[in-house]
């Protein structure tokens, strides 16, 4: 085993020489670590946690014990969880009773907690009784009731009392996710979602708005009228960002390094938190999506997706120990745990690759682990 440990990790302090021999071997080496480790990182306790708190990982619903024991090994302290509103909460078309189905969440929180993970519970989208009637065919489509939302809310955070910290909703800013206007999700969603939480523990953190960042999802606009109309819905400001989020480059088409990444949040994000105010109210800030896919290895191969990911986990560590350049950054949060399932699809985001590859860990998943478990010190 430990011949085999020297192959599966990747030096990312190498000189160039390395990193050629690197990107010329990394499909070798993912059947490599494929076949030599899987039964060993299913099997072995947690690592050491050392600066676990900072760092957690995007899991959507995922339910198989295997992958949150794995998180726990790999020193993730929070896991980001998908509370669908329209999958949880449904009618009975005979009686018109309220009918909810909390099994999938149930096993997700139990798992996780099993594992000592940390839970960031995400609250989003109307199922369709719920929907306005102009856009009922669509996810993004606003709850008609106010009423209905809250109650799911008190409904979701009296059911799972050892959940610290809730989400309300997941990218406004953008029409996949919300096809109301700006004033409509702090009036309908955000603000009565942070009083429902509260009524029912007032210790419980609310996070949010999870906006995307982009010129072109509107980001600035949406960052000024959260911070004059809706500052009052949230206790932690959170956010997404992907490299290729860039106006100078462009994503498909040349790859974008963790140090691009690291400029967009140094000299465009936190700017822009700045001259809206949200920095100024002394809320903590969560980057609570954030990745590189590997749908296209011309791009991004799996190596390449390893060394961005902990490029960036070892700045905003980094920085939490000295007190450096990213320090306003409170935790970050990797996007995701598992690719898509569908054979072709892009969304090649996660540290595993899909059912249809037997979920076999990628190389960014041996890299962020060799990484978290070997900090030392603190973050704090």
């Amino acid at each position: 085993a430990s011949m085999s440990t020297s192959f599966c990790y990747v030096d990312f302090a190498e000189e160039s020489r390395a990193f050629m021999i690197r990107k010329l071997t990394w499909g070798f080496l993912v059947v490599l670590i494929s076949l030599l480790f899987v039964g060993e990182v299913f099997a072995d306790p947690a690592g050491d946690l050392s600066c676990a708190d900072v760092v957690g990982i995007n899991i959507h619903l995922s339910r198989r014990p295997q992958f949150h024991q794995m998180v726990s090994k790999a020193s993730f302290g929070w896991v980001r969880v998908d509370f669908n509103w329209r999958d949880i909460h449904q009618k009975n078309k005979e009686t018109g009773e309220d009918q909810f189905d909390w099994e999938k969440t149930d096993t997700v929180v139990q798992l996780a907690q099993t594992q000592g993970l940390k839970i960031f519970a995400t609250l989003a989208y109307a199922p369709v009784w719920a929907r306005q009637e102009s856009c009922s065919d669509s996810k993004g489509c606003p709850p008609k009731s106010v009423s209905a939302w809250t109650r799911f809310v008190k409904e979701a955070v009296t059911r799972y009392s050892t959940v610290e910290k809730w989400g309300l909703w997941n990218e406004p800013n953008l029409k996949e996710f919300w096809l109301g206007t700006m004033n409509e999700f702090v009036d309908r969603i955000l603000l009565p979602g942070y009083q429902a939480i509260k009524e029912v523990n007032n210790k419980l953190e609310v996070v949010g708005p999870d906006l995307a960042f982009g010129e072109d999802h509107n980001w600035r606009q949406w960052l000024k009228r959260i911070a004059r109309r809706g500052m009052g819905g949230f206790d932690i400001f959170s956010f997404h960002v992907y490299a290729n989020n860039r106006d100078d480059l462009d994503g498909d088409n040349r790859k974008d390094t963790d140090g691009d990444f690291a400029k967009i949040l140094t000299t465009r994000v936190f700017p822009s938190l700045q001259s809206s105010g949200i920095l100024k109210a002394g809320k903590k800030i969560w980057l609570t999506e954030f990745g590189w896919r590997t749908h296209d290895p011309k791009v991004v191969d799996q190596a390449d997706q390893a060394e961005y990911i902990v490029g960036v986990l070892k700045r905003v560590i980094t920085s939490r120990q000295d007190r450096g350049g990213l320090n306003w950054l409170d935790k970050v949060f990797v996007y995701a745990l598992v690719d898509d399932n569908v054979e072709g699809s892009k969304d090649k985001w996660g540290l595993f690759e899909g059912k249809h590859k037997d979920f076999a860990p990628k190389l960014s998943y041996y890299a962020v682990k060799k990484y978290l478990n070997s900090v030392s010190g603190q973050c704090q």
